[in-house]
């Protein structure tokens, strides 16, 4: 392994100012130079085949070439800084492995990139776990990959931990008391699936509001807050009593829905089919604090905001709602069983 350590400085005035060509060489707190504008042919570090372990460099690269160009091959890149001047092909190109941990990459011209990649490659591919894109150093990461692709100057840094989400489950209520519980943000399940989606025993919370593909399915002791934002849902499932409903609670399984924002949210159902549908229903225990609960429902048969087929149900301050819109003089918008 060749070692570039600690001031190391490398200069090319026509190409590659760096060329690994196999091997591995660690390429800590360097820094090399291209220069003499569009006249030289190269990156100022080209990777064509081997290992660039650990790379963090202050680069000057007045060309219109990548400051690095992996070809093939590997590299890590830990931090510093990767100029580029008008590179058509990226501050940074990247066709082989690259994994990014840090480090500013940025293009001179506003139609040029500041990272480009190669056929089948994505930008979120690159990063190291917990580390994110920002535009010219910010603090918002890019998530869109579109957005991240057009940038003239990206960093990559560290993912800041969200805040812990702490409050007692009757927070709001006047039942407000118990003690503290931290919630994780609700798992996405906004892709299609017609099987439905099951939720483990867990407190979770909504980061904004979420539209479920699917019916959801409680499995064990689940605490949910909407944190002022809306869960929606399109499909339900099969529960006791011959009905179907969006969150299905079943018995020995139990839901909490609490709400801590100070614009309230709610749990909405847009249902359809010929048979009785519900927002929450089942033979498991739910308890509703502050809350909303809303369906809707436009075919024939009963709409159920709540469905108890069995479990305890109990709720404080809340509001539940169902509305049932039908047409022709033989439909009931509401059906009670004893």
């Amino acid at each position: 392994m060749n070692v570039l350590e600690g001031g190391f400085s490398i200069t090319s005035q026509m190409n590659n100012a760096i060329y690994n060509h196999g091997g591995a060489f660690n390429g800590n707190n360097i820094s090399f130079s291209a220069s003499t504008g569009s006249s030289g042919s190269g990156a100022a570090l080209k990777l064509a085949i081997g290992t660039v372990i650990g790379l963090n460099a202050s680069v000057i690269n007045d060309r219109s070439k990548p400051a690095v160009e992996v070809e093939s091959g590997s590299v890590e890149i830990t931090g510093g800084s990767y100029p580029a001047n008008g590179s058509p092909d990226g501050a940074l190109y990247v066709g082989g492995t690259v994994t990014l941990k840090g480090g500013t990459f940025s293009n001179t011209s506003f139609l040029s990139k500041a990272i480009s990649v190669g056929t089948n490659i994505t930008y979120a591919s690159l990063l190291e776990k917990g580390c994110g894109y920002t535009a010219d150093n910010g603090t918002t990461f890019l998530t869109d990959e579109n957005a991240i692709g057009a940038a003239t100057s990206l960093t990559v840094k560290a993912v800041p931990a969200p805040s812990a989400h702490t409050h007692a489950v009757s927070v709001g209520c006047e039942t407000d008391s118990g003690a503290q519980v931290e919630f994780q943000p609700l798992p996405d399940m906004s892709a299609s699936n017609s099987s439905g989606y099951t939720l483990a025993g867990g407190s979770y919370y909504l980061t904004a509001n979420a539209a479920v593909g699917g019916s959801l399915t409680i499995n064990g002791n689940v605490t949910l807050c909407l944190n002022g934002y809306t869960l929606s849902f399109s499909g339900g499932t099969e529960i006791e009593g011959n009905a179907s409903a969006a969150i299905s609670v079943p018995r020995g399984s139990s839901l909490s829905v609490c709400d801590c924002g100070q614009s309230k949210g709610k749990i909405a159902y847009q249902a359809g089919g010929p048979r009785g549908h519900a927002a929450i229903g089942g033979a498991g225990d739910v308890t509703l604090y502050g809350c909303a609960v809303e369906i809707s429902k436009t075919s024939d048969y009963v709409a159920n905001g709540l469905y108890n087929a069995g479990g305890i149900f109990t709720l404080y301050d809340s509001h539940v709602s169902a509305t049932h819109t039908i047409s022709g003089s033989d439909k009931t918008p509401l059906r009670h069983c004893d």
